[in-house]
């Protein structure tokens, strides 16, 4: 990892396990060229840093109004795993950002780096039937996105946005300001195809941006630009 706060952060995820999580000890520690390695890499001196923390939640949500004091970082999050008020199985966010201290507004981030795009794991016809429902209620796809995105690779960007859709219903926890952000390297062919494609079933862009890496590393280590260099040397 990149820093020894940032090590830190990745030992107290680890120490503070949530019910049902993904989160694989082993693997985040064996390959710090996958995504979630990089999603700490790239978050988690924000996570202690104010100026690094606002300017993230300026980037993600520029039409949310911010207070400093209420905005944190958290990695491999979900509001509940497998609960029916969302979207029934053990979808997370890699990373979410979370503002407010009322009912808050998520900005949960998929991180991408040398993956390829494929097709995502069928579910159950009961549990597809249930997510498309929650697509269906949120009005936020124009007619005929079945069949540009079920069998597709678009699918897992599908249901990852669907969580931040899901949490939507639930005004007394979170926003209608919460939204869901995929990001990637400028140099990933596969993942920028999958945003652009993804971009067009859409109704709305407002609960769904595409970022790259470049866009968002200057903001991320807005409070030093010499890691911001070392995330630069390694990733980009």
């Amino acid at each position: 990892f990149l820093s020894p706060q940032i090590w830190d952060v990745v030992q107290k995820r680890i120490a503070e396990p949530q019910p049902l999580q993904t989160l694989d000890p082993d693997r985040l520690r064996r390959d710090l060229l996958s995504s979630m390695p990089m999603a700490f890499n790239l978050f988690g001196e924000a996570t202690a840093n104010p100026e690094a923390r606002l300017a993230l939640a300026q980037l993600f949500a520029p039409d949310v109004t911010l207070d400093p004091a209420h905005v944190d970082i958290v990695f491999e999050w979900s509001p509940q795993r497998r609960s029916p008020m969302y979207t029934r199985d053990r979808t997370a966010f890699d990373v979410a950002i979370r503002i407010g201290d009322g009912p808050q507004t998520v900005v949960g981030i998929e991180t991408k780096y040398h993956e390829d795009a494929k097709l995502d794991r069928e579910a159950s016809p009961e549990q597809q039937d249930f997510l498309i429902g929650i697509a269906e209620s949120s009005g936020a796809f124009k007619p005929g996105w079945q069949d540009k995105v079920l069998a597709t690779p678009l699918r897992q960007v599908w249901r990852d946005h669907l969580l931040a859709l899901s949490m939507r219903n639930h005004p007394n926890l979170w926003t209608s300001a919460t939204r869901y952000v995929l990001i990637y390297p400028a140099g990933n062919c596969s993942y920028a195809t999958v945003a652009a494609e993804y971009q067009a079933v859409l109704a709305s862009s407002e609960s769904f941006r595409a970022l790259t890496l470049e866009q968002v590393v200057d903001s991320a280590f807005a409070h030093d630009k010499h890691l911001a260099e070392s995330f630069k040397s390694r990733y980009l």
